[in-house]
């Protein structure tokens, strides 16, 4: 018997730092400014003129729930409304309302550097202990605390720990399974693919998708120290 422990209806929730999400990140004036000064209305608009750009050139198919006449004039009316300045989190907070007419759960807003970040740990640093496992009776516990991972360079570290637990599931002999993702922020898909492959080994539907390649969010990302070839080689927009 398996049971999955979930926040939502799917098996896995998958957001933090990999290509198949949707990520954004703020321009020059936001970043340099978003320490712990307040944000000029000036520096937030020409930020956020930049969201609006990555969402409509960058995103697979930013109009799914709105026209993009429509598209535009929501984030019109969220630009016309920063008249006051703001921290990064409260901007963030702002900017985030753009996200909504995408109906894309993957999508989010980041300001590396800044306060509003630094209250979120980063499940990437300790890639080898995201994912635990304890018996309690004859039921196998696996708790699976994030999927996140600084580039591909981690998918073997995650392997061996899952391929780990399993050999200790099996020679524990329990009759059932619960695997916790209850507080799992998301990540690599490929990090769900290997626990799946250990319960089901039979092939499986899995789910399809449209790539396009932002080089300023690859620039991005590059600056960071972060490598993902599979992003790098997808065709740019």
């Amino acid at each position: 018997m398996l049971m999955i422990l979930s926040k939502i209806a799917n098996m896995f929730y998958f957001q933090h730092y990999f290509p198949i999400s949707f990520f954004l990140f703020f321009g020059t004036n936001t970043f340099t400014l978003a320490q712990d000064s307040l944000l000029s209305p000036t520096a937030m608009q020409e930020d956020f003129q930049f969201v609006q750009e990555q969402l409509f050139n960058v995103h697979a198919n930013p109009f799914s729930q709105l026209s993009k006449e429509n598209y535009t004039a929501y984030l019109d009316s969220l630009k016309a409304g920063l008249t006051q300045p703001l921290s990064a989190a409260g901007f963030r907070q702002k900017v985030n309302l753009a996200l909504i007419p995408l109906g894309d759960e993957h999508a989010a807003i980041s300001i590396p550097g800044s306060k509003a970040e630094k209250s979120t740990p980063n499940w990437a640093d300790s890639v080898a202990t995201n994912i635990a496992y304890r018996r309690v009776a004859d039921v196998g516990y696996i708790f699976a605390r994030s999927f996140a991972t600084r580039g591909s360079q981690d998918l073997p570290v995650y392997e061996r720990c899952i391929d780990s637990i399993f050999a200790v599931i099996r020679r524990d002999g329990v009759t059932r399974l619960a695997i916790d993702v209850s507080s799992n922020e998301g990540g690599a898909s490929a990090v769900g693919d290997m626990i799946i492959k250990h319960i089901y080994p039979r092939p499986y539907k899995n789910y399809s998708m449209n790539w396009k390649r932002s080089d300023a969010y690859l620039a991005k990302l590059t600056s960071w120290g972060f490598r993902d070839e599979t992003y790098q080689k997808t065709f740019p927009c």
